[in-house]
């Protein structure tokens, strides 16, 4: 016969269990409310990356707390980093964007038209054509300017573009390599491995990010943002371990709402 003592321990500890996707939903409602009021105008994806880039409220009070060391200081990075470890071992995604620090989305640039002589060719990053003013187009001329490589895309690609036909069978490799590094560096889409860029390090629990404060802010914003979109979207599988990720997610927006009280 099962011991009564058993019975309650388990069931006891089911109860005990917090549902901290229920409570992440209450905090980013809190948060939603307030910048829609802050920011009457533009859509949720506008409105995030102006409080990532721009004085406000919450960016003038967490950017100090990241470059502190007081007891506040320290619980706050500690969410950070749980979020972080969290993030690692269970490779969420929103869409086809896997969510993690090491590769983010901090911010967008201004597209400038590219354009490189090197291995006997010119090479071109081209943003815009008669038809259509959004078009990305890729081009390799030879020495007697004749086209031997040329792609139009619609949004950066990189897979599309180094598995193109073309790309493959026209292009050296050296000539592949000069054209995908050009590609990548005119992306307008500025993301960065907030664990592995050259500036100096910055202590968050037992991990060094070595960016600087300004983009660490944009990334943890945009961490939470896409944790959003993939629960709201109901993309996020209900396993436990995924929902364990929503714990420091929703002390980090408890701390985003302490800073407007």
């Amino acid at each position: 016969m099962p011991s009564l003592y058993t019975e309650h321990a388990t069931r006891w500890r089911e109860l005990s269990y917090i549902d901290y996707l229920g409570y992440f939903v209450t905090a980013w409602l809190a948060f939603n409310a307030w910048y829609r009021n802050a920011y009457p105008e533009g859509s949720d994806r506008q409105i995030i990356n102006e409080i990532k880039l721009k004085p406000n409220l919450i960016r003038n009070r967490i950017i100090p707390l990241l470059q502190d060391t007081t007891e506040e200081a320290s619980l706050f990075k500690s969410y950070v980093a749980n979020l972080h470890n969290k993030l690692e071992s269970t490779q969420q995604y929103c869409g086809q964007i896997r969510i993690t620090f090491r590769e983010v989305f901090i911010k967008e640039v201004r597209p400038l038209t590219v354009s490189k002589n090197d291995y006997g060719c010119n090479f071109e990053i081209v943003f815009g054509s008669a038809a259509n003013q959004k078009d990305i187009i890729s081009r390799v001329k030879n020495r007697k300017g004749v086209v031997i490589f040329e792609l139009t895309q619609q949004r950066f690609d990189m897979t599309e573009l180094t598995t193109h036909p073309h790309y493959i069978e026209r292009l050296s490799q050296s000539r592949k390599n000069v054209l995908a590094d050009m590609y990548r560096a005119a992306n307008p889409r500025v993301t960065l491995n907030l664990l592995g860029e050259n500036s100096p390090p910055i202590s968050i629990g037992s991990y060094q990010f070595k960016c600087t404060e300004s983009d660490l802010f944009a990334g943890i914003l945009e961490i939470i943002y896409l944790m959003r979109c993939t629960l709201f979207h109901g993309e996020l599988a209900p396993t436990k371990d995924n929902g364990a990720c929503y714990e420091p997610a929703y002390f980090i927006i408890k701390k985003l709402l302490d800073c407007i009280n």
